[in-house]
């Protein structure tokens, strides 16, 4: 066998050899070029309107009427030009001359004999030094969100037309050509307004899902779509499931769903599973149990009265899935207008499935056995304002019967 005698190498030569490499490199004078133009510039080239986002590791910039991102790679030599799209499309280039504080000036040429194109740039946003792990212009952020926020906030967004629900009025309301969409409920008072300020609030964020959904590097455009469905509404909750599915990347497409019920009097998210006497309960957080531990928080009657329903279904074509077989994390839960619904969170191999809305009602008459003081008291509510109702619409029937005797 033979020996290797190992040599020891004092540290801070190591240090000296590495710093000096880094020194006379491109890419750490590309780096070092970057460091002056980190954080969110707004502009112009030409006359479009642009912003420009530099991080540690390059710059990225979007026009307003077309917002998808376009990488800038950094310059191969000192004072040499950022190239758009470095590998599929090179003949784009950024000409740069130093920034004088939050002011930038270049020129933007299609190619070195194309027509030049004047750059000009002022910084609305600089992330401050101790921000050093939140300097990314395209991961969570506040410089991505800061770069982001232009084109989500330029994008319109079109309302449909009146659709009747349990009564009341609601329209769909969509951007980015209908890939992303949401509901608007009408109606003039504050419980609406507050629930269409988080409806809206989730559809901007949907937008900026969309914008950000990218394939591959240089950025081409994604598969995202998103949308949202009535599931219940009266004049105390109003509960919802949002959809969303696409492909941003990565081996598989992703499909997903989640069920939300709002307090139209509080205007405040509810947590349902704290309407219920859960055998393992959590405290702080039961549907951390609830939601992704099978069947462990709930009462076994409760259960087996949930296998032995017959799911409800938006696909007639989801009917051939077992979803009680593959459901692997618990129920999510909302209320439709039949009753309390259980959806089943699916395991990541059901991601075919996962297209799918099953829901599993149990009525809410049928519900007091299992509820808590707080759980009755807002089933009653819900099945008081049901009789009201139901009232409302005999007593017109009636009258009209009445007058046809009379008529006799």
């Amino acid at each position: 066998m033979t020996a290797y005698a190992h040599h020891r190498t004092p540290r801070g030569l190591i240090a000296m050899c590495t710093l000096g490499l880094l020194l006379v490199s491109p890419l750490a004078k590309a780096a070092e070029g970057a460091k002056e133009l980190i954080g969110v510039w707004r502009g112009t080239i030409g006359k479009t309107q642009v912003v420009a986002c530099w991080d540690e590791y390059g710059g990225n910039y979007y026009r307003l009427h077309k917002p998808l991102r376009i990488s800038l790679s950094a310059p191969e030599q000192e004072n040499g030009p950022w190239i758009e799209n470095m590998g599929i499309e090179t003949t784009s280039a950024w000409h740069l001359e130093n920034p004088l504080g939050n002011q930038l000036k270049g020129v933007w040429r299609k190619s070195d004999a194309g027509p030049k194109l004047p750059i000009r740039l002022s910084r609305t946003m600089r992330p401050a030094k101790h921000q050093q792990d939140e300097r990314d212009c395209l991961f969570n952020s506040p410089l991505y969100d800061a770069f982001n926020a232009p084109r989500v906030a330029a994008q319109a967004i079109h309302g449909g037309e009146p659709i009747e629900f349990m009564g009341r009025s609601y329209r769909v309301i969509q951007a980015m050509g209908g890939n992303v969409a949401s509901v608007e409920l009408l109606g003039d008072e504050e419980s609406i307004s507050r629930a269409n300020r988080l409806l809206r609030k989730s559809l901007i964020d949907d937008i900026g899902s969309y914008l950000s959904c990218e394939v591959f590097d240089p950025p081409q455009q994604g598969w995202f779509a998103t949308k949202v469905k009535l599931r219940f509404w009266n004049e105390d909750w109003l509960s919802w499931s949002g959809h969303a599915e696409g492909h941003c990347g990565g081996a598989h497409p992703f499909f997903g769903s989640d069920t939300k019920t709002l307090d139209l009097r509080t205007g405040k998210e509810v947590n349902l599973w704290r309407w219920f006497k859960l055998v393992n309960k959590q405290q702080d957080n039961p549907e951390q149990v609830c939601e992704f531990v099978k069947d462990r928080c709930l009462p076994k009657k409760l259960a087996k009265r949930i296998r032995q329903t017959k799911p409800g279904l938006d696909d007639p074509e989801c009917k051939s899935f077992d979803f009680l077989d593959a459901v692997d994390g618990g129920y999510s839960l909302g209320l439709n207008n039949k009753g309390l619904a259980f959806i089943p969170v699916l395991a990541e191999p059901s991601r075919i499935m996962r297209t799918c809305y099953a829901s599993y009602t149990i009525p809410f008459a049928d519900l007091p056995p299992y509820l808590n003081q707080s759980g009755q008291e807002a089933v009653n509510r819900i099945l008081a304002a049901a009789n009201k109702s139901a009232t409302r619409e005999i007593a017109p029937a009636a009258s009209e019967a009445n007058s046809e005797s009379d008529a006799k």
